[in-house]
């Protein structure tokens, strides 16, 4: 169950975004078949982009197949747990941030990995799934450091040097520097401090800019 592919079906995020983006190819695909050609260049680029489709190693209504029978049993398993909405706001916040995948949602997990998993594979080239060139998405392990690696407070756009403590977003992994930390490790006022920092930010700091939470890190 370690597998970023469940955690994306699993999350209802991702899963719309995995929806409409099959939803998009395939319209796409559709309309390329019936497109009128009206220049030289113009068929080459056609035939490159069917190239591309020609490349995918599964059928598109398999995966929206997929994709929709796995939000069919989340939903379900949702309401057989009789969860609240700020329930399901947690569980869908600890899918995206720590990867846990809930007791409410295993027998989700085991209707994946059976029936519907072995039918999907079925239908997919899996010589070409587990071959597939991911070099052009830059997935690849970070070789730098912590200390190497510039840090930037998301509020005020500058660069933070590494000693300097910071508080992370729960929901999107930006950091902003922890004033507060520095009040308390020295039994200060924000006033106190040697740079002490506008207003606005004090307040703005409650915050990330994307709504998320902070969490005390380092």
């Amino acid at each position: 169950m370690k597998s970023p592919a469940v955690h994306l079906l699993l999350s209802a995020t991702s899963r719309s975004l995995l929806r409409m983006t099959l939803e998009v190819l395939k319209h796409y695909s559709s309309r390329m078949s019936t497109c009128i050609i009206t220049s030289p260049s113009q068929r080459v680029m056609i035939n490159d982009i069917n190239a591309l489709f020609k490349l995918i190693p599964f059928k598109i209504p398999h995966m929206e197949s997929l994709v929709m029978e796995v939000d069919n049993s989340v939903r379900e398993a949702y309401k057989n747990g009789k969860l609240t909405s700020s329930q399901r706001v947690e569980i869908e916040t600890r899918l995206l941030v720590d990867g846990d995948i809930p007791d409410v949602l295993s027998s989700v997990c085991e209707h994946l990995t059976g029936k519907v998993m072995t039918k999907i594979c079925e239908s997919m080239d899996m010589t070409k799934v587990l071959f597939w060139d991911v070099e052009c998405d830059d997935i690849k392990s970070d070789d730098r450091t912590t200390e190497t690696k510039a840090r930037y407070d998301v509020l005020t756009k500058m660069k933070l040097d590494n000693h300097v403590k910071v508080r992370t977003c729960r929901r999107c992994g930006s950091v902003t520097k922890d004033y507060y930390a520095e009040i308390l490790d020295g039994n200060r006022t924000s006033n106190e401090l040697e740079h002490p920092p506008p207003t606005w930010l004090l307040h703005v700091q409650k915050n990330c800019v994307c709504l998320g939470s902070w969490i005390i890190s380092s």
